[in-house]
Order: structure tokens, then C-alpha cells, then sequence
């Protein structure tokens, strides 16, 4: 409704937490402004309209996975977010769609619970109307035959959708913030320190289509196991090392449970990409050393998420201890402690019924974010790095990731047991 924008205030939510305080501080002092924080803070979720986006669409997944992350800077989105919010709801001009999230209030697996719900009323609202569907994070449409959704399924899903209406919805009203100049140059301040960040981002999908979950399930091995195999073999093909590798592991079954530590870096992964590189090695030597390093990260995913992981005992010590006023435990000081928890791989599998990818950024600067959505034809991955790291790059990840796939599929289908 507005004709024109208002003041970007949202770019302030991109700041460091110190200078966000110091900001929200000053804005605290005037009682319109106060009111109008408080409204945006009580809020249940924010919905960000976008009215920019970018000409050259030619990777039109990436650069939206790249809108939803960070708003594709203060030329385009950025100032029309609230980044403090855990939810905001996202719609470009060419009506690609999704959420930004804040994390402390929760992991990724609750989230994508969220999209999977929308997009299920929106499927069924849609083949009762003999529409189409238009997929999460794409244009791209596709025919939904009634057929495929009998009256009793149509039913069921409206009992557990348990959707609701209200006609007591209170009219939108603009918030009008009044800014001193001090606030005025934070926002300015906020913005370089912004468009820097925005800049340094290497962000791209992977959408590898020629197999999903389906093949390791076909081969009576975990899925996520073997997902996080070809991450190992992808970075070892690339740095002739193996690095230290964080997944994580959701510990929601305990009381205020969050994440422990996979950690997916192993011996018999170590092996099994050694052999996958040694032209010595038959078929059946490689598809052992795989299955070896599945079967190991398989047993070490249940011990983390039964709650026998060490990385948040290890971390609850270091605390406790400095809390305490005691020094860092010596185990916390050693090189080989420091370097087995600089993660150049940090991993999440995020699964959805949707085509739905959610992209983190890498949590070291010489390293690699990966989530990964694992579908029964399909494995879709967001992967991050940063372009002021010249060891590293998004786009030869995904070309060592594709190779990955496609030989671990090989080796297994050229093994004896595979054709047992």
C-alpha cells in the first residue's frame, strides 16, 4: 500500500548481535518505536514481500536459495527483512517462495515440518480446483490428475490439516519508526557491513537427479550414511586430506533436547577413500571399504542421537569450567582437540516431501556448508562456501560430489553382492 519504501530498519537485524543492541537501544527511547518493536516482537511470523529480483535467472534455484538466505543485499531484499524473527514467510516478484528461519528457537526438521504442511493444503486446495501445483522454491508447474487424490484421502487430509478461518483479522497499518541520526548511521553502517557479507557468499544448489535414497536403500544401506560417504570421498578427491566433519544429530527424543556431533570423518571412511583412489583396487575391494564406512557412520549416528556423542559433554565441561571461573581444561588447548573440531564440512540432512532445499553458510572460512534433501529419485543439496577462500569453491564441490555419487553407484552395482 505504501508509495514509497519506508526507512530500512530491518538491515539492522543483520548486524552482530553487540551493534544490534546498542541500535534497538536507541531506538527503545522513543515510544512509538518502542510500541512498534514490541508488536513485530510478539508477532507470530513475519511475511516479506519482495518487489526486486534479479535479470539473469540462469540459475534461478541458486539465486533464490541465495534471496532466502540473506535478501540478496541492500540493492535488492536485505531491509526487507526482521532476521531476529524464527519465521519469515518470503515471496519474490516472480513468485518464487520460502522461509528464512532463526536458529535458536529450533533445528531445521520442525521448520521443513512447517513447509511440508503449507504446501500440502496448497496441493489440495488446489487439485479440489483442478489447478496446478507450483513447487517450493521453482516456477516450474506440473498437472495434478484428481484422480491421483480420492475423496477419502481429500477428506483425511483435511482432518489433519485442521486448517481454520477467521473473519476477526485486524486491518494492516504501517509501523512508522522516528530515526535520530545516530540510528540513521547504523542503518548505513549495517548496510556495507551487509553487502560485504552478501558478496563473500558462494552459494549453489545441486539437484542430482539420476538417483536418490532409493539405490543405497536398494543395497540395504542407510541413505544418510552413503549421502555423507560422497561427502568424504567429494572432499578428499579435491584436497588429497580428510577433514574434521560435523552432521547433525538431533537429540529431540530427550527433555529439551537440540544436537549432538555426527561425526562422519572416520578411519574406514579414510579407507574407503583411499581405495576409491587406488587404481590397484578391484570393484569388490571398493565396495567393501563403502560399505565398511557406511556400516561405521551408521553405528555412530546411533550412539549420537541415543545421547553417547562427545562433542556437547566436551563442550558442557569447557563451560562449566569457565563459568566457574577455572581455567580451559588442557584437553580443550590441544592441537589435535582444536583440530578435530574446525569443521570444514558442516552437514545437516533436512528431509522434506517437497522439493525443498535449506542452505546454511560454511562455519569456518576455508570451508564447505551442505544440507541435503534426500528424495527417493532425487538428492537435493544446497552447498556454501565463501568466495574470500581461495581453497575453496561451491560449484567444484558439486562437480566432486556428482562424480562421488556416480561411482559409489558403479562400485556397488559392479559388486558381487549387489547382484546377490
Amino acid at each position: 500500500m505504501a508509495n514509497t519504501p519506508g526507512e530500512a530498519v530491518g538491515i539492522l537485524t543483520t548486524e552482530n548481535r553487540n551493534k544490534w543492541a546498542k541500535s534497538y537501544n536507541k531506538l527503545l527511547k522513543d515510544k512509538e518505536n518502542k510500541a512498534i518493536l514490541e508488536d513485530i516482537q510478539r508477532s507470530i511470523l513475519v511475511v516479506c514481500i519482495d518487489n526486486k529480483c534479479p535479470e539473469d535467472l540462469s540459475d534461478e534455484r541458486s539465486v533464490a536459495a541465495r534471496n532466502m538466505l540473506h535478501g540478496l543485499g541492500s540493492n535488492y531484499n536485505s531491509a526487507n527483512r526482521w532476521f531476529d524473527k524464527t519465521l519469515q514467510f518470503i515471496v519474490a516478484p516472480n513468485g518464487i517462495c520460502g522461509l528464512n528461519y532463526e536458529h535458536t528457537t529450533a533445528e531445521g526438521p520442525p521448520v521443513i515440518g512447517i513447509v511440508d504442511h503449507v504446501l500440502d493444503y496448497c496441493r489440495l486446495e488446489l487439485v479440489e480446483n483442478k489447478l496446478c501445483i507450483c513447487y517450493f522454491f521453482t516456477k516450474k508447474t506440473c498437472s495434478v490428475p484428481e484422480a491421483n487424490l480420492p475423496d477419502k484421502i481429500i477428506k483425511s487430509n483435511k482432518e489433519n490439516l485442521n486448517v481454520s478461518t477467521t473473519t476477526d483479522v485486524k486491518a494492516p497499518r504501517k509501523l512508522q519508526f522516528n530515526l535520530t541520526d545516530s540510528v540513521r548511521e547504523d542503518i548505513n553502517e549495517a548496510t556495507q557491513s551487509l553487502d560485504s557479507l552478501v558478496d563473500d557468499v558462494d552459494l549453489t544448489i545441486l539437484e542430482f537427479t539420476e538417483y536418490g535414497k532409493n539405490f543405497p536403500k536398494s543395497q540395504k544401506l542407510s541413505p544418510d550414511s552413503f549421502i555423507q560417504m560422497a561427502f568424504q570421498l567429494a572432499y578428499y578427491r579435491l584436497y588429497n586430506e580428510p577433514c574434521a566433519t560435523y552432521e547433525t544429530a538431533s537429540l529431540r527424543k530427550f527433555h529439551l533436547g537440540r544436537t549432538d556431533t555426527i561425526r562422519s570423518c572416520s578411519s574406514e571412511s579414510l579407507e574407503f577413500c583411499k581405495g576409491m583412489q587406488d587404481p590397484s583396487k578391484s570393484k569388490e575391494e571398493r565396495a567393501n571399504l563403502l560399505r565398511k564406512a557406511v556400516t561405521a557412520h551408521k553405528m555412530y549416528t546411533n550412539e549420537a542421537v541415543n545421547g553417547s556423542g562427545v562433542d556437547r559433554h566436551l563442550l558442557g565441561l569447557k563451560l562449566a569450567a569457565i563459568e566457574s571461573g577455572m581455567n580451559v581444561p588442557d584437553l580443550h588447548m590441544d592441537t589435535a582437540y582444536t583440530t578435530s573440531t574446525y569443521f570444514k564440512l558442516s552437514t545437516s540432512q533436512v528431509p522434506a516431501k517437497y522439493e525443498a532445499v535449506l542452505v546454511f553458510g560454511p562455519v569456518v572460512p576455508d570451508g564447505y556448508g551442505l544440507c541435503y534433501n534426500p528424495q527417493e529419485t532425487q538428492i537435493l543439496i544446497g552447498v556454501s562456501a565463501f568466495n574470500n577462500s581461495p581453497q575453496t569453491d561451491s560449484k567444484k564441490m558439486i562437480g566432486a560430489l556428482k562424480d562421488s555419487f556416480r561411482d559409489m553407484r558403479d562400485t556397488l552395482a559392479g559388486s558381487i553382492q549387489a547382484k546377490l
